[in-house]
């Protein structure tokens, strides 16, 4: 989360960098305005945008398997070492104390911010009023500089009364009112109050506010046609006591390139080339910091004892061969104990129908072996023979049937699959599909059917910035492939006699 945090500075400050240097000084105040909003919160959200690739095959690695039977601790036991390489050394404590600390420090924010509004608002409500057709005029006592909230204009009583105040200061606050620039220092307050780690977003409420100045100057200048004199009337009226932090007022820092801005020409073409650098540059930000994902297919499962092996050589011409007296099916015994030891009966049952259903034979001097093709039904006939059979007798069999177990849900509790989230110390695959971390925002431990982790060792962890990896199978996934696992559960096979074990 930390790099998350990062690239996100560091796109704010780009963006930022960008306006300061190419957008500020081109008379496109309306599309600064809003590119100004908007900036803080995408820059936050680029590196969240995953680019996803064409599906591939994962690499195989070497891992151990850790079985679903033992308990979480060992798992929420790597999380916290995980926790403690990223620089919280012997107190992994410190990184889930974290939140709660951001989580302090953004209402404490916010309570500042709710108390302004209020001040400013029981200030308005304590003082005189006076209906304007643009605005409602506040008449504050002593010396106060005139600025606009809401659909008020601030200024002193006392030159109100006395008309000290001229007429293009007023046009200009109620630009301000027109146009609605208190929701804009408004959105930006309450951005700052939440992503209050971001040192930029102090160079974004500057900006918003000169930009807002720009707005209101081009009105005036627009409908006066005396730029002069207006430049001259803001030199004059830099005085007076600071305007509360969520108003707008005049500042002397700005005044200059206020001054300045007033003659620039508009150069179109020159805009249009900055708004195309504008889309590269967006663009490179998304390549450059957003998540890129190649959405892998999970590595086939190990090979069975069953293999379709094919020749090399072109198959021999179909010949009818006559195929062993099948002997009738032995009753089944209700009384016999598993492994106690199978009847004559059974055995002979057993081998001739694994050679009446041998559907290709193959050489078993190059290790290659044969396949069959059993009804489910007679599977499960041949394997309660298999499970009644000794222990000798098993040896002696040519052919080997195993039946796996049901295949049953085994969801994850809600700790641990928190736990997943994390990209240091897991390598998410949903449904037999390489994803990332943050897709399992999306999903919730109820919605896990099934999960199985493994963990990485030497060349498997080499490239890889996770020591787990963990297959993750969703209800829907499991209940779809639910009636194939269990038409699957045999496993059937021939042994292949070397030359030594013969």
């Amino acid at each position: 989360m930390i790099i998350y945090l990062i690239k996100g500075i560091a796109c704010s400050f780009v963006l930022w960098a960008f306006h300061h240097f190419f957008l500020e000084k081109e008379r496109m105040h309306r599309f600064n305005r809003f590119y100004l909003l908007a900036a803080p919160v995408i820059s936050f959200l680029i590196p969240f945008i995953p680019l996803r690739q064409a599906a591939v095959f994962a690499p195989a690695f070497q891992a151990e398997a850790v079985t679903r039977t033992s308990t979480e601790a060992p798992l929420l036991q790597a999380v916290q070492t995980a926790a403690e390489s990223d620089g919280f050394p012997g107190n992994p404590g410190l990184f889930y104390g974290l939140p709660a600390v951001y989580l302090l420090v953004t209402l404490l924010l916010l309570i500042r911010l709710v108390r302004g509004i209020i001040r400013i608002r029981r200030r308005i409500r304590v003082s005189r009023q006076h209906q304007a057709p643009e605005a409602i005029l506040v008449l504050l006592p002593g010396q106060q500089e005139i600025c606009t909230f809401m659909h008020y204009v601030l200024c002193s009583e006392q030159d109100y009364r006395e008309n000290l105040i001229p007429a293009p200061i007023l046009q200009h606050e109620f630009t301000h009112v027109k146009q609605k620039h208190t929701w804009d220092n408004l959105f930006i307050e309450l951005v700052g109050a939440v992503y209050w780690f971001n040192p930029v977003i102090v160079l974004y409420k500057r900006a918003i506010r000169l930009n807002h100045e720009f707005l209101a100057d081009r009105c005036v200048t627009e409908q006066s046609g005396k730029i002069s004199d207006y430049q001259r009337l803001l030199l004059d009226w830099l005085t007076g006591e600071a305007a509360p932090q969520l108003a707008s007022g005049f500042n002397y820092s700005q005044t200059k390139k206020r001054l300045i801005m007033m003659t620039q020409k508009p150069d179109r073409t020159r805009m249009i080339m900055k708004g195309a650098c504008l889309s590269i540059l967006t663009g490179g930000l998304l390549y450059a910091v957003s998540d890129e994902i190649a959405a892998q297919v999970a590595p086939p499962p190990p090979p069975v004892e069953v293999t379709y092996a094919q020749s090399a050589a072109p198959p021999p011409p179909f010949e009818l061969k006559e195929l062993p007296v099948m002997p009738p099916p032995p009753p089944p015994s209700e009384t016999a104990t598993p492994g106690a030891g199978a009847t004559e009966e059974e055995l002979a049952y057993y081998n001739a129908s694994f050679e009446r259903h041998k559907i290709e034979k193959l050489n078993k001097k190059a290790g290659e072996r044969s396949a069959f093709a059993f009804t489910n039904e007679e599977k499960e006939r041949l394997w309660q023979i298999a499970e009644k059979m000794s222990v000798g007798q098993k040896r002696q069999q040519t052919y080997v049937i195993i039946k796996k177990d049901v295949p049953r849900k085994n969801p994850p509790s809600a700790e641990l699959f928190e736990s997943f989230k994390r990209a240091d110390v897991y390598g998410v695959w949903l449904d037999d599909r390489k994803v990332d971390n943050l897709v399992l925002n999306e999903h919730t431990h109820a919605d896990i059917a099934d999960y199985s982790i493994s963990k990485l060792y030497g060349a498997a962890k080499k490239g890889r910035s996770y020591t787990h990896q963990i297959n993750i199978e969703t209800n829907a996934y499991f209940d779809a492939n639910f009636r194939k696992r269990m038409a699957d559960r045999f496993i059937v096979s021939e042994r292949v006699k070397t030359e030594a074990g013969k």
